[in-house]
């Protein structure tokens, strides 16, 4: 594959993350960044695919609990107006 479709790749899952929030495509874009790194080093399309998955995989495992923790939980009461009022 050529160096434009991962940038392609790359662009198109970093605008998946900012609409979404969800960090659901964010591994993606960094497997598409290994892809497009295997391309400009010349490695074959196979190789390249198998870098894509391989990192994409490895960011999902690594980064995913480190997630969960750098969130913040909302204090009791927040969000729930309108909910059990008497």
């Amino acid at each position: 594959m050529t160096a434009y479709y991962w940038l392609i790749v790359f662009v198109v899952m970093i605008g998946i993350e900012m609409m979404t929030e969800a960090r659901t495509s964010i591994w993606f874009a960094g497997g598409a960044l290994a892809g497009l790194t295997a391309s400009v080093l010349g490695g074959s399309t196979r190789l390249q695919l198998g870098v894509f998955v391989a990192v994409s995989f490895l960011l999902l495992l690594l980064v995913r609990p480190l997630e969960g923790a750098g969130r913040v939980k909302a204090a009791p009461g927040i969000g729930t107006e309108g909910k059990n009022e008497k």
